[in-house]
């Protein structure tokens, strides 16, 4: 996980490295989640996939 104002308003959101099995495949993506607390008592409102043009922008499988 990486503590980080991601969306500039602020206040430190949450960025979490996920990875999946998928056909005997591995998959990693990004997880955002917006911090709508603050910085000393943090509250976070759901997750994000971060994607970019519609795609995950993040997707590594094990072979590259």
């Amino acid at each position: 996980p990486l503590v980080y104002d991601w969306d500039n308003d602020g206040r430190k959101d949450l960025l979490v490295g996920q990875r999946y099995d998928e056909g005997g495949a591995n998959h990693g993506y990004v997880s955002f989640y917006k911090n709508i607390g603050t910085d000393v008592a943090p509250r976070f409102n759901g997750t994000i996939r971060l994607e970019t043009d519609g795609r995950c922008c993040l997707d590594v499988t094990a072979d590259g």
